[in-house]
């Protein structure tokens, strides 16, 4: 009984932060500096780690987020200026995103809104390496396949942004990046592949880029990244795979050996498990 009392108190704990800190993230104006928006938002950062998945949390919880949740979204917050902000914003709408899964937690407009965000986080700060708001990149991208946040980009109908973020990843990974940043860019390329009812050539081009053969010595993580994305979804891929290479009129010796073996092998199977 004293185990559950004390579980009680800690969710109405967090359960008043989160209040407190909507609250104060509400009252903010445009004014206000940018110390002063950046405090508000650690502390809703902060809390908003703490908060399960809503599925698992009782419903005063659920009310709780509210203010959190609709200040994020304002354009005081979601579209301001300064960098550090934007990052931090970002974050706590990485972990909106993650305490409201697998349903999102914002209209399709708005979602595009912060999927837009999100590209801007990553391209700013990915390649730092280090640092907060390199950590608060690094969470983004790894949600996006954990989570399968991807999932959500792909019902909005923004090809396009899918189709950048993929280009993104094989024009910036390379050795300074820890081994991790690798497996989570193969991740989310993955799911988006192998949950697609089609793959576009729009999609497919920058992953044929990717293997081409004279680009195994200009970049080579970007080559290996590209080839393993076409071992682990070698089913999926390789009707799409033959029709870009006739429509192209492309010579697969040019490129990775997996892309000469899906072309000219009817049942290659995923050479990855």
């Amino acid at each position: 009984m004293a185990a559950l009392a004390n579980v009680d108190a800690v969710l109405r704990e967090i359960e008043d932060e989160l209040i407190v800190a909507g609250t104060n993230l509400l009252k903010l104006r445009f004014s206000s500096s940018c110390d002063e928006v950046i405090a508000h938002l650690l502390r809703a950062e902060a809390i908003l780690k703490r908060v399960d998945q809503v599925k698992d949390s009782p419903i005063p919880t659920k009310k709780a987020l509210i203010p959190i949740m609709t200040a994020l979204i304002r354009d005081k917050l979601l579209k301001h200026r300064d960098e550090n902000i934007q990052v931090i914003v970002a974050s706590c709408l990485n972990q909106a995103t993650r305490i409201t899964a697998p349903q999102q937690p914002y209209m399709d407009d708005q979602m595009r809104d912060i999927f837009r965000l999100f590209m801007v986080v990553l391209r700013g700060h990915l390649s730092r390496l280090t640092g907060d708001n390199y950590d608060r990149a690094v969470k983004i991208l790894h949600f996006m396949g954990l989570g399968r946040t991807v999932l959500i980009m792909m019902d909005l109908n923004i090809d396009q942004m899918i189709v950048d973020m993929f280009q993104f990843f094989f024009d910036t990974i390379s050795p300074n990046y820890p081994p991790v940043i690798f497996q989570y860019m193969k991740d989310v390329m993955t799911l988006v592949i192998e949950e697609s009812d089609e793959v576009s050539l729009e999609l497919l081009t920058p992953l044929l880029d990717s293997v081409r053969t004279d680009n195994k010595n200009v970049s080579p993580v970007s080559w290996e990244l590209g080839k393993v994305v076409f071992e682990k979804c070698s089913t999926k891929l390789q009707p799409y795979l033959k029709e870009a290479v006739k429509k192209m009129n492309l010579e697969v010796n040019d490129y990775a050996e997996i892309v000469f073996s899906l072309c000219t092998n009817e049942n290659m199977v995923c050479l990855l498990t």
